[in-house]
């Protein structure tokens, strides 16, 4: 079974790359070119976040109850690729209305797969229970879909700048999305399921459903290495998102960027973690999660400030290649210290205010973000962005010693929690 699971692990992780990829990189740009103001830039960032706090609560409460956890994941996961179908009809709605119809379609979307991603990621958990085992399967996923993104995103750039008018060819990428997103989900329904034997089944049907509230939430605070790590991971993320809609006014307005340039900044990050990603999952399992988390939080620091001092795009690229090296870590670590900080028969509820709390971060950053430009314009924004994520990495580092990581052997048990 777990080589079952393994193989259509992968085929899953390159549907969902290739439904992602489509779209998520141009979503961007095409509000630009609809003409979106920084405020609906930013918007564009917050919004569909703020979303998905709502949706990631209530999926974590539903998987809990729910006798089938994929059959439940699926369904919603289905429900938020549909979503790209709405968007494909934006350049229909009135001149005024198309920003503002792009962002409501790109809440609808993010809103349900927020909500499956976080299910979905503690659904994998199970699949794959074993530490060193779990952190293999998701270095191994994170590099098929990092592959995959490569050699799709290039086309796809390619395709939106010379093959189709605009704005047929965006059309035709959030239809071609939701239709490759059907394979993505046939695949992960293809995964056996660990609860799925007849006795586990029967054992289940004569216990009352978990009950899950407000109060279930309020007590993952309890548990003292998860206070610890939300107190670290929140800001770093606040940190981390504030640039996000820097750098699309910054590519698109002055590098003035097309498709065909931002796919390749995208393949150029990409290659960068493929390269690294079973690295970090090493690195990890010696030196800690919590200690390389730190270091890779560090490449991350570094890359408002390189991005603002490149005025070309090609140098721009090189820069990509080196802060995707960070990015692969931060990926996967994050996850891996979400593990590593969750009981497991509780682990869905852990992951889901992790994700809630992320998620409202990532509602308000942007709006910094927004603010950052209008106020000391876009490169002393990116310079400015420096600062916070650096002071978030000595936040990890400090964590990390805290629970004895980083002295040249292997993670401490105490982290293993």
């Amino acid at each position: 079974m777990l080589q079952r699971n393994a193989r259509y692990n992968i085929l899953n992780a390159v549907a969902m790359a290739a439904s992602i990829n489509l779209i998520n990189q141009y979503v961007g740009i095409f509000a630009v070119k609809l003409g979106a103001t920084d405020l609906q830039l930013g918007y564009l960032s917050s919004w569909p976040n703020l979303a998905s706090v709502i949706a990631t609560l209530g999926a974590a409460a539903a998987v809990a109850r729910a006798r089938s956890k994929q059959r439940l994941i699926a369904a919603i996961f289905l429900l938020g690729r549909a979503a790209a179908l709405g968007a494909a009809a934006v350049p229909w709605f009135p001149e005024s209305a198309r920003v503002w119809a792009l962002i409501g379609f790109w809440v609808l979307a993010v809103f349900p797969n927020s909500a499956a991603g976080t299910a979905m990621q503690s659904f994998i958990a199970d699949v794959f229970p074993g530490t060193s085992e779990r952190g293999r399967a998701f270095a191994t996923r994170n590099t098929w879909t990092t592959g995959a993104g490569i050699l799709l995103i290039p086309f796809v750039g390619w395709a939106l700048d010379s093959l189709f008018p605009y704005p047929l060819g965006y059309q035709i990428m959030f239809v071609a999305s939701f239709f490759v997103a059907l394979w993505e989900i046939y695949f992960f329904l293809k995964m056996k399921e660990p609860q799925t034997d007849a006795k586990r089944e029967a054992a289940a049907a004569k216990l009352p459903a978990e009950r899950v509230d407000y109060r279930t939430y309020l007590r993952t605070f309890s548990h003292r290495p998860f206070l610890l790590f939300v107190l670290c991971s929140v800001p770093f993320h606040f940190a981390w998102q504030i640039a996000w809609p820097v750098f699309t006014r910054y590519q698109v307005t002055d590098l003035h960027m097309n498709n065909s340039w931002l796919s390749w900044m995208t393949v150029a990050n990409q290659l960068g973690q493929m390269a690294v990603f079973p690295l970090w999952a090493r690195w990890g399992e010696r030196y800690g999660n919590t200690m390389m988390l730190a270091v890779a939080a560090a490449n991350l620091a570094t890359a408002p400030f390189l991005t603002a001092l490149a005025t070309t795009p090609v140098w721009l690229l090189l820069i990509n290649v080196w802060t995707g090296f960070g990015v692969a870590g931060v990926v996967l670590l994050v996850l891996n210290n979400q593990m590593d900080v969750s009981p497991a028969e509780r682990r869905p509820v852990f992951l889901a205010v992790h994700a809630a709390l992320v998620s409202i971060s990532a509602t308000l950053a942007p709006l910094v973000g927004a603010f950052l430009m209008s106020t000391m314009g876009t490169r002393r924004a990116l310079f400015f962005s420096s600062g916070p994520r650096t002071l978030t990495a000595i936040a990890f580092l400090i964590l990390a010693r805290y629970l004895g990581q980083g002295k040249g052997s292997e993670a401490p048990k105490a982290n293993r929690t």
